[in-house]
C-alpha cells in the first residue's frame, strides 16, 4: 500500500450519495502519511506515544498480524469515480436496503439528523461541507469513535482535541457538528500548518491551490456497540453500518470492505489504509 497519497475534496467524480450542497470554504490536501498524521494528531491533543497510526501493508494475514491490537480505528484513502466509486456506491445501498427491510431506517434528513436509527446517539458523525478537509474529519472520527479508555488515555488536558469534543458533544446532528468546524480557525490553521509543512515534493507546487479538483478520499471505519460503521462526512445517508465486529476484529472487518472496493478494478493502486492503534514498545 502506498503512502504518499494525497487526500482532497471530492469534485466532479462525486457519488449520487453524497452531499450535494455547495461546499463554502476549501482547505489544503492532507498527506497519507503516518508520520505527517501522527504529528497532526500531536499538534490537536492525541499523545502519541500511546496511540498512532501505522501503516497496513496489505490486507492479507500477515500484514494484519503485524498491527498492535486492539485497534482503535481504521482510515482509508481510496480514489473516487470510476469503477472503485461505482462499487462503493452500490455496497452503500445494499446497506441501506438492509436497515430499512429489518424496520430500522438510518438515512439522514435534510438537517443532518439521524431518524429512528438504532445508533442513534452512540457514534460521533460530523457532516463535511469543506472541500479538501477529509483527512481532518477521518482524524476526528476515529478518535472520537475510539473506546473510552483509548480517549481518557490518549488525549491531553486542555488540548483543542478535548475541548472540540466537550464542545461538540452538546450538538445533537451531524450537520451542527460540522458547522462548528467549518467556523473553528483553529482546526483550519493547524490543518493548513501540517498539510504545507509535510507536503511531499510531488505536491509541493500545489499546496496553495484549494480549488483543484483531485481523485481520492479518506474514509474511517470504526466499532461502536458491537457494529463496524463507515463514517465519511460526505456521504448523504452516512453513518454506514456493517455487520456485526469486535475491537478485536475491526481491523479485519475494515479491510473486508476495503478488499471489496478494489475488486472493482484490480489494476487500481491508489489505496493506503492505517489503523489507528496502541504504542507498545520494542
Amino acid at each position: 500500500m502506498k503512502s504518499d497519497n494525497v487526500a482532497r475534496g471530492q469534485g466532479s467524480a462525486a457519488s449520487v450519495s453524497q452531499v450535494t450542497q455547495d461546499i463554502e470554504k476549501s482547505w489544503i490536501p492532507l498527506e497519507s502519511n503516518p508520520a505527517i498524521l501522527n504529528r497532526y494528531m500531536s499538534t490537536l491533543g492525541v499523545d502519541i506515544s500511546k496511540y498512532s497510526f501505522f501503516d497496513v501493508l496489505s490486507t492479507e494475514d500477515w500484514a494484519l498480524d503485524m498491527i498492535p491490537q486492539p485497534v482503535c480505528a481504521v482510515v482509508a484513502l481510496f480514489p473516487v469515480g470510476g469503477k472503485v466509486m461505482k462499487r462503493r456506491t452500490k455496497i452503500h445501498r445494499q446497506r441501506l436496503e438492509k436497515y430499512v427491510e429489518g424496520g430500522i431506517d438510518c438515512k439522514i434528513d435534510d438537517n443532518g439528523m439521524e431518524s429512528n436509527c438504532n445508533h442513534a446517539g452512540s457514534v460521533w458523525y460530523a457532516k463535511q461541507r469543506i472541500r479538501n478537509a477529509c483527512g481532518t474529519f477521518a482524524i476526528l472520527h476515529a478518535i472520537a469513535n475510539s473506546p473510552i479508555p483509548t480517549i481518557e488515555t490518549a488525549l491531553q488536558r486542555n488540548s483543542w482535541l478535548q475541548n472540540h469534543f466537550q464542545r461538540s458533544s452538546l450538538t445533537p446532528t451531524p450537520l451542527e457538528k460540522g458547522k462548528i468546524l467549518e467556523n473553528d480557525h483553529a482546526i483550519e490553521q493547524y490543518h493548513r500548518d501540517a498539510a504545507k509543512q509535510y507536503a511531499s515534493n510531488q505536491i509541493s507546487n500545489q499546496t496553495d491551490d484549494d480549488d483543484e479538483d483531485v481523485d481520492v478520499h479518506y474514509a474511517t471505519f470504526v466499532h461502536v456497540n458491537g457494529y463496524l460503521y463507515e463514517l465519511d462526512g460526505r456521504v448523504k445517508d452516512g453513518p454506514i453500518r456493517y455487520g456485526k465486529t469486535s475491537q478485536n476484529d475491526l481491523l479485519k472487518d475494515a479491510c473486508a470492505v476495503i478488499q471489496e472496493w478494489m475488486k472493482a478494478d484490480v489494476e487500481e493502486v491508489r489505496f493506503t489504509i492505517l489503523a489507528l492503534a496502541p504504542n507498545v514498545g520494542d
